[in-house]
């Protein structure tokens, strides 16, 4: 199943701010790195990372796929249409969420009381709520943590290659799948 390289950059870079760079799903991560690491490697390479966020979120009861909403609602401020960030979400393929699911998504953090606006339907604004930004900075703040730990002890000029590699494999996969 072919996979956007951006899952392989969240093993590089935990806290990324590029919204896709956050979510491989092991089930599509053996693909992430396809050509220049054996398979079994690869699978292990992302989920072990996947596995790390999930273990840092397990105490808030989040998902990594509500840790991905609120970051994005974070990052780039209040969405203005509910609609377009829908479609933004659903098209993010390594967090393997159709329309329907993004909804649902969104319903159970707005249930929370983490977001407000996030019908799809509805005129929006969506948003963090007070509450959603203070579990947002939280959660970012233990992906720092977790982030500074793992990284500990490479060469930055190992880190720097391996970021400028992975960076020029998404670009390349981008254009490839524009291109057939």
């Amino acid at each position: 199943m072919p996979v956007s390289g951006q899952s392989t950059r969240f093993a590089l870079r935990l806290t990324g701010v590029t919204i896709s760079a956050l979510a491989p799903h092991h089930r599509r991560g053996a693909a992430c790195l396809a050509g220049w690491m054996p398979r079994d490697r690869q699978g292990a390479l992302c989920g072990a990372v996947r596995a790390l966020l999930d273990r840092v979120l397990a105490d808030t009861a989040t998902t990594s796929n509500q840790y991905i909403a609120l970051r994005v609602l974070a990052v780039r401020g209040p969405a203005p249409s509910p609609a377009a960030l829908h479609e933004f979400l659903a098209g993010q393929r390594q967090l393997g969420l159709d329309l329907p699911a993004v909804a649902a998504l969104f319903a159970g953090l707005e249930a929370r009381g983490l977001v407000s606006g996030s019908a799809p339907d509805g005129p929006g604004p969506t948003q963090l709520t007070a509450e959603g930004a203070a579990l947002y900075a939280r959660l970012a703040d233990a992906v720092t943590t977790v982030t500074t730990q793992l990284y500990a002890g490479f060469d930055p000029d190992d880190l720097a290659t391996a970021h400028r590699v992975l960076a020029q494999v998404v670009e390349r996969a981008g254009r490839l799948r524009g291109e057939h």
